[in-house]
């Protein structure tokens, strides 16, 4: 439990300080916390066709095409509602956010404090019969996704969603809730559909790609030709193709997938063909490809700059009778880069759900267990953070902060319903800078009655007892131990890693998987690491919590206030001396820790003056740029 908030860091103003680590002045209630908790709430609307009750959400801490890792996923619920409960670094203050969902998107966003709230607006329109309404998302991406949302029917006042009362179809090509478009023959008209408006960029290499219906036909006929089924334009020229010779319309055939890779290679139907702009705005079907075959050259020079995109579904097609209608299309639309993740599916199939727990298989990262759905890590995917920790305590140690350094990795996944049913966590021992033989374990902000089960810890000794469910005995949050002697990994004894002198060794990675018995909210559980602590020298009462953590119930508080601790429980003041400094230390990287017996200050040249901010400057003091450290006093791990 985490009871001095870090998060608040006190107004102190910046100052440098070259005087060392023990002559540091840390502001009165400063924890030394590099992250905070944010709770990041996303809402989508709410209305009878239930078009966006499968969007999924995506954060990541960066752009993902410039190294941006993801966070956290979930889908909304059913009043349309995602909540995300990250722990985000100080130094960071954007977030990524998109979704499966073409228009659910924000890009690049600005985050602030520790709440961020935001409302996708949507107004309902499309041209119906002889109506404009104005259809419009508040927020679209340039580089957009899966998805009709957007597209604007262009020239055609005779298209319908299919929410209209006579909809002929009760599902569209991802399932009974999705939307798709549908209208009658406007014989002779050219229906199409034009891309948002604020779309560009370089696309080549990827795909396009529409599900198109060519069911419910009286019998079966080929589609009809020079029809372009895509047309791009880069402001000058315009490129296209029609696709459609090489599809059959088949009695009661259903959806079917029409894509296109966007570069040279795509030679299906009339292959690309090339004209002036002036193909894209023509509506008369015959005339609207253009007769010159496009080279290699002309070819990527207007997809590497493309301005406007027009997909033109063929009319007269579809007869479900004499009265129509004669058009359904565009259930889904995008450019993305591997047409497999687009749920390309052969005429009249629906896309799997093969777990049954709502969530369609593309979405889920779990399809084939329905108590598992989406993944939350912390820090990111692919990336760890570091707690490293001095085990002198109650004592002071040399503040390299190497006695122990763990990396670690979590991942909360949770269900259907975005609520937590498994962690599993990645814990890598990086160094082992001291005599004493550690334990390492965390607690959770849940009784252990809540734990089903826990599986991958390294047990070598009689340190911990347990429950049968895995959790230690004798504590009434759960308790999760990873290891209870971080030595006997290497079946060494002595410093591992930590000195230029000695041998290198491997680090070893231990992976574990906490399972619950019932399932909890990202908020209720709180972010990673949660309370992270050290066992010293195998004395199961001498804890060592990071700053500001509280001790759990086996921790022997006879040893608060001795030596050099200060800890004051009536004043929330745990683990750190009558100075403010701390046993432990919470990194959001992997961190590259000092060498033994090098503070952790003469290795790091900002973190006196973050320290003595309050946290206010060089919030980033851990990373590698320039002026920010003596690399000569951090170790180097061989070749």
């Amino acid at each position: 439990m985490l009871l001095n908030n870090g998060c608040k860091k006190p107004d102190v103003p910046p100052q440098e300080s070259q005087d060392g680590i023990e002559a540091m002045e840390v502001p009165a209630g400063f924890t030394f916390e590099t992250t905070h908790e944010l709770t990041v709430n996303l809402n989508v609307p709410v209305n009878s066709d239930n078009r966006f009750n499968r969007a999924k959400f995506y954060i990541f801490n960066g752009h993902p095409d410039e190294g941006g890792e993801l966070m956290s996923s979930g889908g909304v619920d059913p009043s349309g509602n995602y909540q995300a409960v990250i722990n985000q670094p100080f130094a960071i203050d954007s977030l990524f956010i998109s979704s499966n969902l073409m228009g659910l998107s924000l890009g690049m966003t600005e985050v602030t404090g520790d709440v961020f709230n935001h409302n996708f607006e949507y107004t309902k329109a499309l041209r119906v019969k002889s109506t404009t309404v104005n259809r419009s998302f508040t927020d679209i991406i340039s580089d957009f996704e899966n998805g009709m949302d957007g597209w604007m029917p262009d020239g055609d006042n005779s298209i319908h969603l299919s929410d209209h009362a006579d909809a002929p179809l009760d599902a569209g090509p991802l399932g009974a809730d999705d939307a798709y478009l549908w209208g009658f023959d406007t014989r002779g008209g050219l229906r199409y559909f034009k891309a948002p408006s604020k779309f560009s960029g370089d696309i080549y290499g990827q795909y396009l790609a529409y599900h198109y219906y060519l069911g419910n036909t009286d019998k079966a006929r080929p589609t009809q030709a020079k029809i372009p089924d895509i047309r791009l334009t880069d402001g000058k020229k315009t490129l296209a193709i029609d696709l459609s010779p090489s599809f059959i319309h088949e009695t009661n055939a259903g959806w079917q997938t029409y894509w296109v890779k966007l570069d040279e290679t795509a030679t299906t139907g009339t292959g690309w063909r090339i004209g002036n702009k002036n193909y894209m705005n023509q509506r008369n079907g015959s005339k609207a490809l253009p007769k010159k075959l496009a080279n290699a050259s002309e070819i990527k020079e207007i997809l590497e700059n493309v301005t406007e995109i027009h997909l033109a579904p063929e009319g007269q097609v579809g007869y479900y009778s004499s009265k129509g209608p004669e058009f359904i299309a565009l259930g889904s639309v995008g450019v993305i880069s591997d047409i497999d993740s687009f749920g390309v599916y052969d005429q009249g199939e629906t896309l799997d759900d093969t777990d049954g727990d709502g969530v369609i298989d593309q979405d889920d990262d779990y399809p084939n267990d329905p108590n598992l759905a989406h993944n939350n890590y912390s820090p990111t995917e692919d990336t760890y953070g570091t707690l490293g920790y001095e085990d002198m305590w109650p004592e002071k140690g040399d503040y390299d902060f190497n006695d122990l350094v763990v990396d670690y990795n979590f991942n909360l996944i949770t269900n259907a319903d975005n609520k937590v049913k498994q962690i599993d966590a990645r814990f890598v021992v990086q160094a082992i800078g001291a005599g004493f033989q550690n334990g390492f374990a965390f607690e959770l902000p849940v009784a252990q009655s809540m734990i089903e089960s826990v599986s991958g810890n390294e047990i070598f000794g009689s340190l911990f007892t347990f429950n049968e469910n895995g959790t230690e005995q004798g504590n009434s949050n759960a308790v999760i131990v990873a290891v209870d002697n971080v030595s006997q990994l290497f079946e060494a004894s002595g410093f591992i890693n930590t000195q230029a002198s000695v041998a290198y060794y491997a680090p070893d990675t231990i992976t574990m998987s906490i399972v619950f018995d019932q399932t909890l909210t990202l908020s209720e559980l709180g972010v990673a690491p949660f309370n992270p602590f050290i066992v010293a020298n195998q004395l199961r009462g001498y804890e060592i919590h990071l700053a500001g953590h509280e001790n759990t119930q086996l921790a022997d508080t006879d040893l608060f206030g001795f030596g050099m601790d200060d800890t004051q429980p009536g004043n929330n003041k745990f683990y750190q001396t009558e100075q403010g400094l701390p046993w432990g230390i919470h990194i959001p990287v992997s961190f590259d820790y000092p060498y033994e017996k090098i503070s952790i200050e003469q290795a790091h040249l900002k973190f006196e003056t973050w320290v003595e901010s309050g946290g206010n400057s060089f919030d980033d003091w851990y990373l590698d740029k320039s002026g920010y450290r003596n690399a000569g006093n951090i170790y180097q791990k061989p070749d």
